[in-house]
């Protein structure tokens, strides 16, 4: 897993975690790791670990699954690039998520890809463009 904390720049998180790897060195080994929050910074978790997280304060945590890409992409089954957000509306009282912008090289590039490998999605808009012009 991958964890981003969104709120609560500057608190402190302690991570406590269990090595249940077998096979592994440090097999059973436990341990304790504290740093500060920072939105930028991404913690990533192997499987086979058990961790928790301990703070003073609330945050808002985005999660992700590692997904690993197929020599078949792009895949046309799903949501283009920008589609696939996720309104949050409800954050609980006094906390706020801060606004990390994906610069904007990654989505000119992402969309040169997506329209060079002919996106459904591209395909359609572009398609009423060329009706109402």
């Amino acid at each position: 897993m991958i964890y981003t904390f969104l709120s609560g720049e500057g608190s402190d998180i302690t991570i406590a975690f269990t090595d249940l790897r077998s096979g592994s060195l440090t097999f059973r080994e436990s341990g304790e790791f504290r740093f500060s929050v920072d939105p930028r910074v991404k913690i990533s978790i192997d499987p086979g670990v058990a961790y928790s997280f301990n703070s003073s304060v609330s945050h808002a945590v985005r999660a992700e699954h590692e997904v690993f890409v197929s020599d078949d992409e792009p895949r046309r089954d799903l949501m283009m690039f920008g589609c696939d957000l996720i309104e949050m509306s409800e954050l609980s009282p006094g906390m706020s998520v801060p606004l990390i912008k994906c610069p904007g090289k990654i989505v000119y590039l992402m969309a040169r890809s997506e329209v060079a490998a002919g996106h459904p999605a591209l395909t359609a808009r572009d398609q009423v463009r060329e009706v109402t012009s």
